[in-house]
C-alpha cells in the first residue's frame, strides 16, 4: 500500500464523515445530560468511556494512532479489514454488513446486542473509528474480565449516556431471555418473558441494584464481577466479535 492507501485512510477517518462528527457530538453531549448538579462533567466518564471519546475527538490519522498507541502499519492493517467488511464501499459497515460476518440474522435478540458494541453513536452501522475502538480491545491476547465488563458496558447502557438505569438494566434481562429463546420454536416465549417481568424484582434486588437509579461504569463492573452467573450471555456476545479482528496485527 503507498499514498493512495494512506490518503484513504485520512479520508476515512478525518473527511468529510459526517457520522463522526455526530459521534463527538452526541459523546460530548451526553456527557453534560449525565451529570447531577454540584457534579463534575466527566464524572461519569468511566476508564473506556474516556478512551472511546478521546478516540472519537480525534480530527487526523496520526492523532487517532495516538490515542490507540498503534504504528503506521497497524493503522493500514485495521484499515484493510475495515475495508473487507464494508463490501459496499460506503465507508461503515452496515447492519446488512454485519450480519453477514458474524453469520447471525439481523432479527437474532444477540446479534442487536453485539451491534450495541460496536456502534457508538447508535447510528446501526461502524465506521471507521468505531472499528479501531473495538480493534485496540480484541486483537492480540484475551482481553482480561475487567476488560471485557468495560467494553460491554455499551450493551446495557442502550441510550449511551455513560450510565446504567435500573430500566436498562431491566430491559437487558429482558433482552437476554429472548435470546436464549430466539429460533427455539417455543410457543410460549410470551409467557417465559411474563415469568421474568414477574421475577424481575427478585434479579434486580439478588444483583444488589434495588433502590439504585442507575449505576456507571466502574459501579458496573463490580456488579458484574459479583454476579457472575447473570451475565453469562453477555460475555457470549462479546466472544462473537472476535472473528471479525483476527486479521488485524497485534498492537506495538
Amino acid at each position: 500500500m503507498g499514498c493512495g492507501s494512506s490518503s484513504l485512510r485520512g479520508d476515512i477517518i478525518d473527511g468529510a464523515g459526517k457520522q463522526d462528527r455526530a459521534a463527538m457530538r452526541m459523546i460530548a453531549h451526553n456527557g453534560r445530560a449525565a451529570t447531577r448538579p454540584g457534579h463534575q462533567d466527566n464524572e461519569f466518564l468511566g476508564k473506556y468511556r474516556t478512551f472511546r471519546t478521546s478516540c472519537i475527538k480525534c480530527r487526523n490519522p496520526q492523532d487517532l494512532a495516538k490515542v490507540l498507541n498503534y504504528n503506521h502499519e497497524n493503522m493500514l492493517n485495521i484499515l484493510t479489514n475495515f475495508q473487507a467488511l464494508d463490501t459496499d464501499q460506503d465507508r461503515k459497515i452496515g447492519t446488512t454488513e454485519l450480519a453477514a460476518a458474524l453469520k447471525m440474522k439481523r432479527d437474532d435478540p444477540s446479534f442487536i446486542m453485539v451491534q450495541r458494541l460496536l456502534d457508538i453513536d447508535r447510528k446501526a452501522s461502524i465506521s471507521y473509528k468505531d472499528f479501531c475502538i473495538a480493534a485496540h480491545h480484541m486483537a492480540g491476547r484475551e482481553p482480561v474480565m475487567e476488560d471485557k465488563y468495560r467494553f460491554c458496558f455499551m450493551m446495557v447502557d442502550s441510550n449511551n449516556d455513560g450510565l446504567i438505569t435500573l430500566q436498562e438494566m431491566k430491559d437487558y434481562f429482558l433482552d437476554v431471555r429472548k435470546a436464549k429463546s430466539y429460533g427455539s420454536g417455543k410457543s410460549n416465549q410470551a409467557a417465559d418473558e411474563a415469568e421474568l417481568r414477574d421475577k424481575m424484582n427478585d434479579l434486580i434486588e439478588e444483583i444488589g441494584m434495588k433502590g439504585v437509579k442507575h449505576i456507571d461504569e466502574d459501579e458496573f463492573v463490580k456488579l458484574v464481577g459479583n454476579n457472575k452467573k447473570h451475565f453469562t450471555h453477555m460475555i457470549e456476545c462479546h466472544s462473537k466479535i472476535k472473528p471479525l479482528f483476527l486479521g488485524v496485527s497485534k498492537k506495538r
